[in-house]
């Protein structure tokens, strides 16, 4: 038996039936729009519990504003060849940010994280520790298999298969 709930601003005063799956994905709708808004993008996969914090209205600001920094600043170091200390250091910068915030970044700035730290993890001549850092970080931008389709993403093997030999 589906529930119905009656729909107070409907045209000419006449209220007509909607089913509560409809009130849902109206509301999830336009909050996406407003976060869309907020955001200028449509986020991946944002942390569920951040919505819960007394600041939360604030959260998608302060997001967006830190993502823009590790870009940025990411970007500035490999461009740099800073690889040791500065890639490194906005690399952990990125890795915190997706255990704080979750994916919420656009799929087209996901796509070129990965392709980036692929092409850092596999850079010849690096130490240990940087090759095991951007390893960690490229399976965790890999880890959530829906965010990202084969039609999205291919990466070679060889290189990788290079790494392990």
């Amino acid at each position: 038996m589906e529930l119905l709930e009656y729909n107070l601003g409907s045209v000419g005063g006449v209220s007509s039936p909607m089913s509560v799956d409809e009130i849902e994905t109206s509301d999830n709708h336009k909050l996406s729009d407003k976060k869309e808004s907020i955001l200028g993008f449509i986020s991946q996969k944002e942390s569920a519990f951040n919505a819960h914090l007394p600041y939360s209205n604030f959260i998608d600001k302060e997001s967006n504003d830190i993502f823009a920094e590790i870009k940025a600043n990411l970007s500035r170091s490999i461009q740099l060849r800073d690889i040791k200390i500065g890639c490194r250091y906005w690399i952990v910068q990125l890795e915190r940010y997706v255990l704080i915030y979750g994916y919420k970044f656009s799929k087209t700035d996901h796509v070129l994280l990965v392709k980036m730290v692929f092409e850092l993890l596999t850079m010849p001549l690096q130490e240990y520790a940087l090759v095991e850092k951007f390893a960690i970080i490229l399976s965790l931008l890999l880890k959530k298999k829906n965010l990202l389709s084969r039609n999205d993403l291919i990466l070679p093997w060889r290189p990788l298969h290079k790494i392990v030999e």
